[in-house]
């Protein structure tokens, strides 16, 4: 028995490395947006108040509907807003869509290996039922079933981001734009995203930084626009501006699913144990310190 848990951590280790050395954390997206076409005109975010209080205000109001859609609602409930018109409703049906059809590709192997984990570790076990009654929930023949296709998921994206949800827009611009994210560009987003108050705009701007062409021009902030620590750090604001970063969570669901961590209590306890050297941490809190303080205060 031994032997057969040395070979499953061996394989662990192996992945993980692998994976985080390809795309750092951005490992945790599941799949990409390449079948999404569609030009978005920007700006809504832009006409918001942008003091401390209405953003505070709009904050709170957007981890509620999150804790509402991603925790609460069940598969028709979230269909049901968003055939409704809700942008947010729209993007977690695109979510869901992405969630199924991530899982029908590359669950098998997966799977396998997390339940042959799980044979030595109860904890482990809770979690692996975990998804698989999150799958079954969302994705079996109660839930979307065949509706979660390429043409469904591009199509509920395109709406979210015409409907003005910041994430979706972000999105749908990279998707279709993939050259085009100047340091202009990547300034407005980041400014859009401070402006909305929504913690998940913040998590998305540290998926756009591979993507960002050309230098930034402010040698203070730069540091928090480029690499795999400040895709971390964008993440780790977001959590604390109150992402759902918690076990169960759809980000935490996606890195047991990547990287096969999966008994961490949330993404900051995932990250500074699982994927990256401890020795960065100081390093890491500064780039956190930077994104709050200095990139998302557009009242400043």
């Amino acid at each position: 028995m031994k032997t057969v848990i040395k070979a499953i951590i061996v394989v662990v280790i192996f992945l993980v490395v692998v994976v985080v050395a390809a795309a750092g954390v951005y490992v945790l997206r599941i799949s990409s947006s390449n079948d999404v076409a569609v030009p978005v005109q920007r700006g809504p975010q832009l006409a918001l108040k942008s003091d401390p209080a209405s953003i505070e205000a709009r904050r709170l109001q957007y981890v509620a509907q999150y804790q509402q859609l991603w925790r609460v609602d069940d598969y028709a409930t979230v269909r049901k807003k968003a055939q409704d018109g809700n942008p947010i409703a729209q993007r977690r049906l695109y979510e869901i869509y992405e969630q199924c059809m991530g899982m029908r590709a590359k669950a098998s192997t997966t799977m396998s290996i997390l339940g042959r984990m799980s044979s030595f570790n109860n904890k482990m076990a809770e979690v692996v039922q975990e998804i698989k009654d999150d799958y079954q929930r969302f994705c079996g023949p109660g839930g979307a079933g065949t509706e979660a296709n390429g043409p469904a998921r591009a199509f509920w994206l395109r709406q979210s981001a015409k409907g003005g949800d910041l994430v979706s827009e972000m999105r749908v611009f990279v998707g279709e734009n993939p050259q085009a994210l100047s340091p202009i560009v990547l300034k407005d987003f980041i400014r859009s995203a401070a402006v909305s108050g929504d913690p998940a705009a913040i998590m998305e701007i540290g998926a756009l930084l591979p993507s960002l062409n050309g230098p930034w021009p402010d040698q203070a902030t730069l540091p928090a626009t480029k690499g795999d620590l400040a895709g971390h750090a964008w993440i780790l604001a977001a959590c604390r501006a109150g992402m759902d970063c918690n076990r169960g969570s759809r980000l935490m669901i996606a890195a047991c699913m990547r990287v096969l961590s999966c008994l961490n209590p949330n993404y900051e306890s995932l990250m500074y144990s699982d994927l990256v050297n401890p020795g960065k941490r100081p390093e890491i809190e500064t780039l956190v310190v930077v994104i709050q303080k200095i990139l998302l205060r557009p009242y400043q």
